[in-house]
């Protein structure tokens, strides 16, 4: 039931071409998940001090959190098409890959920007960020008119494989960058662009998660006979 609900987010979202049901897969999201815990171990990390100051103390404790994930999964991605370029994944298994991340990505922005206290919900600003990021760099293409894979939603999202890549590399060194230099003010200008204007892709990300949600989240009771 799940994979078929997956399935059912992602033809509403994505256009005939770039769906992949391969990307589905749990060995996607497994791939993911152990570079994105790897990645919070590189470069700079919450402990990491810049003039003095930890990264709670230059950010608040809630952007500081958001920053660090966002580095810890744009790097998961990048380390992606860095292992392929050295034979460990082929290009099938790195396009599935990315295209597993940003559907993962979609999950969490369907769950919306703020707690009901108005607290930041980090996983769905970095997805947020990485995506409004992406389409800003082409490597997101939205074809209004196009039929989602569904065949049914107007309107779908092309992953273009030749742009992604570079526009990884630059999100990467630029949060990197961010928390290296202890930049507020480079932190808060991505949050202004990608998860608090009320712009384009505001209203894309609405259309999505409207979409999304169709699906409701499965619940799972254990019962333990003894």
């Amino acid at each position: 039931d799940s994979r078929a609900a997956e399935l059912a987010r992602a033809s509403a979202v994505l256009c005939p071409a770039t769906l992949d049901p391969e990307a589905l897969a749990p060995v996607f999201v497994a791939i993911s998940t152990v570079l994105h815990e790897a990645a919070h171990n590189l470069g700079p990390s919450h402990e990491y001090r810049v003039r003095g100051k930890t990264a709670a103390q230059a950010f608040g404790g809630p952007l500081a959190g958001m920053l660090e994930e966002l580095k810890a999964q744009t790097s998961a991605m990048y380390l992606v098409d860095w292992l392929a370029a050295r034979g460990i994944f082929d290009a099938d298994q790195a396009r599935r890959s990315q295209q597993s991340a940003i559907l993962w990505a979609f999950f969490h922005i369907a769950a919306g920007m703020y707690g009901a206290d108005g607290t930041i919900k980090p996983y769905a600003q970095l997805a947020a960020i990485q995506l409004g990021t992406f389409l800003a760099d082409g490597a997101l293409v939205f074809h209004p008119d196009a039929l989602a894979a569904n065949g049914t939603d107007r309107g779908c999202l092309e992953i273009v494989g030749a742009k992604l890549a570079p526009s990884i590399v630059a999100l990467t060194r630029r949060a990197l960058r961010i928390k290296a230099r202890g930049d507020r003010d480079d932190a808060l200008a991505l949050a202004r662009a990608f998860v608090d204007a009320d712009d384009a892709w505001s209203r894309l990300r609405q259309l999505f998660t409207e979409r999304w949600r169709r699906q409701p989240d499965a619940t799972y009771v254990y019962s333990i006979g003894l």
